[in-house]
This record gives C-alpha cells, sequence and structure tokens, in this order.
C-alpha cells in the first residue's frame, strides 16, 4: 500500500484513535473560565472589613423581587454591595463572615430576614452593651437584672429580654424596645416618654404611675399588664393586646386607641354617671356639690356653677371650663393639666397641691385664692388676678405670667425660672425664701415695695422693669440684663446696679 492511502486512513481514524502525534504540538488549555474563576476567589476574600467599616442597608434595596423576605443569596449580594461602596473587600457566600451577621439577624432561624429582622443588623457591628445614655444594648439578655434609677436615655434596647427586670424610676426618654421582651418587668414610674415599643412583650408588666407620653405601643402585647396612674398623653396604642390590661385612673390626652381611633379620656370605661341634682353640662347648676374624686376628663363645662362645690381629688384633664364659677370651691389635689380655664372665677377657691401644668388660666379670677404647693409649670396665666392669693412653694416654671396681678401675693419659695413676667403687677409681693427667678423676663414689671430677699435672679431680664423701695437683702443679680431699669433708689439705670 502506498504512502498516500496511509495518510488518508490515518487521517480519517485520527478523532477516535489520536493516531497523529506531534512532538512539536502543545497542549492548550481553556484558560479562560479558569482566569475567571481564580479572579473570583481572589476577590472574595474570607477577611473580615476593617473596623471602620458599618453595614447600612434599607430593607427594599436587598429585596430586588419585593417579596417583603430577604433570603441568603439576596442578603449576600446587598451585603457585598456595602462593601465594595466602602472599599471593603467583597466575600464569598460561604463566608464565615457573611454567615454570622445573617445568623445574627435571622432571630426565627428560617433562613429569612424579614423587615423587623433585618433592621437588627443595620450598623453593624454591634457594641458592647453599657447600661449607659444613648447605650448600644440590642439584643442583650438583661432579665432579672436591677436598672432602677438609672437615665438611660435614648438606650437601644430593641429585641432585648428584660423579662423580670426592675426598670422603676428609670429614665428611658426616646429608647428603643422594639420587640424586647418586657414580661413581668417593674416599670412603675418609670419615664417613659417617647419610647419605641413597637411589637414588645410587656406580659403582666407593672407600669404603674409610667409616663407614657408620645410612646409606640403599635402591635405590643400589654395582656395582663398594670398601667394604674400612667400618663398617656399622644401615646399610640394601635393594634396592641390589651387582654386584662389595667387602665385604671389613667390620664389620656391624644391617644390612638387599639382601634385606631384617638381619644382624650379612658375608652375601656363608660362615661361617669352625672351626680343626682347637678347637671354637669354647659352653665350647669352644681353650686356646693360633692364631686370629689370623680373623673371628668375632657366635659364640656363652660359656664358651670360649681362654686363652694368639693372637688377634691378631682380629674378633670382637659375640661372646659370657660368662664365657670367655682368662687370658694375646694380643688385640693385636683387635677385639671390641658383644662380650658379662661375667664373663670376661682376666687378664695383651694387649689392647694393642684396639678395645673400647661393649663389655661387666660384672665381668670384666683383674688385670695390658696395656691400652695400647686403646680402651674407651662401654664398660660396671661392677666390672670392672683392679688393676695398664696402661691407658696408654687411651680410655675416657664408659666406665661404675662400682665398678671400678683399685687401683695405670696410667692415665698415658689420656682419662677424662665417664667414670663413681662408688665405683671409684683407689687409688695413677698417673693422672699429663696425664689427662683432665674432668666425669668421682668421686661416692664413692677416689684414696687416687693420683698425679694434671698431671691435669685440669675440672668433675668429686668428691662424698665421698677423696683423702687423693694427689700433686695442677699439676693442674686448675677448676669442680669438692665436697660432703663428703675433700681431701689427710683433712679432708672443701664448697669447692674446690685
Amino acid at each position: 500500500m502506498n504512502k498516500v492511502y496511509l495518510l488518508i486512513i490515518c487521517l480519517l481514524l485520527t478523532s477516535f484513535t489520536g493516531c497523529i502525534e506531534d512532538p512539536d504540538l502543545e497542549l492548550v488549555e481553556d484558560t479562560d473560565n479558569t482566569e475567571e474563576e481564580k479572579s473570583e476567589n481572589e476577590e472574595k476574600t474570607e477577611e473580615r472589613p476593617t473596623d471602620h467599616w458599618t453595614f447600612y442597608r434599607d430593607f427594599v434595596e436587598c429585596d430586588p423581587n419585593n417579596d417583603s423576605i430577604v433570603v441568603y443569596g439576596e442578603f449576600v449580594d446587598c451585603l457585598n454591595m456595602d462593601l465594595a461602596n466602602d472599599g471593603e473587600s467583597i466575600v464569598a457566600a460561604s463566608s464565615e463572615f457573611a454567615n454570622e451577621v445573617f445568623s445574627m439577624a435571622d432571630l426565627d432561624v428560617d433562613g429569612n430576614l424579614t423587615s423587623s429582622e433585618f433592621d437588627y443588623i443595620k450598623n453593624y457591628p454591634h457594641f458592647e452593651c453599657e447600661l449607659v445614655p444613648y447605650g448600644q444594648c440590642s439584643g442583650e439578655d438583661l432579665s432579672g437584672q436591677d436598672l432602677s434609677e438609672l437615665n438611660l436615655t435614648e438606650i437601644d434596647l430593641s429585641y432585648a429580654d428584660l423579662s423580670g427586670a426592675n426598670l422603676s424610676g428609670a429614665n428611658f426618654h426616646w429608647a428603643d424596645f422594639t420587640d424586647a421582651n418586657l414580661a413581668g418587668a417593674n416599670l412603675t414610674g418609670t419615664t417613659l416618654y417617647g419610647v419605641n415599643l413597637n411589637g414588645a412583650f410587656l406580659y403582666y408588666a407593672d407600669l404603674t404611675g409610667a409616663n407614657l407620653g408620645h410612646a409606640d405601643l403599635v402591635g405590643a402585647n400589654l395582656t395582663g399588664a398594670n398601667l394604674t396612674d400612667a400618663y398617656l398623653m399622644w401615646t399610640d396604642f394601635t393594634d396592641a393586646i390589651v387582654t386584662d390590661t389595667v387602665f385604671t385612673d389613667t390620664y389620656w390626652y391624644y391617644s390612638i386607641w387599639t382601634d385606631g381611633e384617638t381619644y382624650d379620656e379612658n375608652p375601656t370605661i363608660t362615661e361617669e354617671e352625672p351626680v343626682e341634682g347637678c347637671e354637669l353640662v354647659p352653665y350647669g347648676h352644681c353650686s356646693g356639690e360633692d364631686l370629689s374624686g370623680q373623673d371628668l376628663t375632657g366635659m364640656e363645662l363652660s359656664g358651670i356653677d360649681l362654686s363652694y362645690a368639693n372637688l377634691t381629688g378631682t380629674t378633670l384633664y382637659g375640661a372646659n371650663l370657660t368662664g365657670a364659677n367655682l368662687y370658694q370651691a375646694d380643688l385640693t389635689d385636683a387635677y385639671l393639666p390641658f383644662a380650658n380655664l379662661i375667664d373663670a372665677d376661682l376666687s378664695n377657691a383651694d387649689l392647694t397641691g393642684a396639678y395645673l401644668g400647661y393649663t389655661n388660666l387666660t384672665g381668670a379670677n384666683l383674688y385670695d385664692a390658696n395656691l400652695t404647693g400647686a403646680t402651674l409649670w407651662y401654664a398660660d396665666l396671661t392677666n390672670a388676678d392672683f392679688s393676695n392669693a398664696d402661691l407658696t412653694g408654687a411651680t410655675l416654671y416657664d408659666a406665661n405670667l404675662t400682665g398678671a396681678i400678683l399685687y401683695d401675693a405670696n410667692l415665698t419659695g415658689a420656682d419662677l425660672e424662665f417664667a414670663d413676667l413681662t408688665g405683671a403687677d409684683l407689687r409688695y409681693a413677698d417673693l422672699t425664701g429663696g425664689v427662683d427667678l432665674g432668666h425669668a423676663d421682668l421686661t416692664g414689671a413692677d416689684l414696687t415695695g416687693a420683698d425679694l430677699s434671698y431671691a435669685d435672679l440669675t440672668a433675668a431680664i429686668l428691662e424698665s422693669a421698677d423696683f423702687t423701695g423693694a427689700i433686695v437683702t442677699d439676693a442674686e443679680f448675677i448676669d442680669t440684663y438692665w436697660y432703663q431699669t428703675i433700681w431701689t433708689d427710683g433712679v432708672a439705670y443701664d448697669e447692674n446696679q446690685a
């Protein structure tokens, strides 16, 4: 057989036998995929991010298919997006670090992250829990611990276990208790103003006397909880569970109940029955009636006659008593925050220990009234008449007393810090006993003959104020503002003469 035929036969059999072997030919590998895999492995490391890196992505960014769940693969993609954005090395799906972060958030261990679980890993890494204001204690086990009386303003206790803990008297202004376990916790007298208790578990917790103003209790479980005497102003109970919850003597103002409706009074009880022989209506006649201890929250009582009435310990939260006659009425320890008492007659009335914070008493007549130990902070007392009234130890912090008449009034030991006394008549008033007038505005006020012995007027505004004949023994006038201020000698000065 000649060489030509042999070559043809060999070529035909080459694909099956590989009979042609050329020592000069080299095997060429398909390196495209190999290089890609190598590059990917180099980029996806097992290294952890640097210390300054934090994870912060919104849930929607990590939920590309909008199914309200982030699965592990989606999370890793989102994690790498954040890492790359911060100049960090990305990680592989099998990375111990990626698994650690995901597992930390997957509270129900179902392999998926819900929106609330996802929020738990925002601002990763988590810091060591310190029980201090603004501390980071999310997810911590603090069950049974004593945190009473601590100042923990804005602390993050989301997902924390505080079951059986003692939090009584502590300050938690604007703290985060999202999904926290507070079962059986002692929260008596605790300040929970503005806190986030969304989804929190408060099973049989004791919140007696707690301040829950502006608190978010949406979806919280309050089964069996005790909220006796709690302060509920702008509090949100939407979709909360309130089975067997106690709301005795709670104070309500613009709070959202479980039905989504807003209430200014306790929606869990029926309205008080009117007292026999007295109609609790506008311009009603209830002179001399015994209404002590009753809850008249939010009632419309404008023009009503309550002269000589017994209102000891009565709750009149947010009630409208415009023009009401309360002459010589007994309002000892009465509770009247946000009440409207414009032009009301309270002359000779007894308001010892009464709470009148944020109350509107514009133009009211309180001549010879007894307000010993009363609380009137942030109250509007514009043009009110307190002539000869006893305000010993009263709290008038930041109250508006513009144009008020305090002639011969007894203000011994009263707190008038930051009060606005512009144009007020304080002639012959007793302002002894360490009265606090720090930062008060006394522009144009008349203090003729007033006794200011040992009073503190630090940083007060004294423009055009009149101190003619006033007693200022050991009074403090540090950093006061003077302009045409008439001093005790009857002469006007622009500089501090004290």
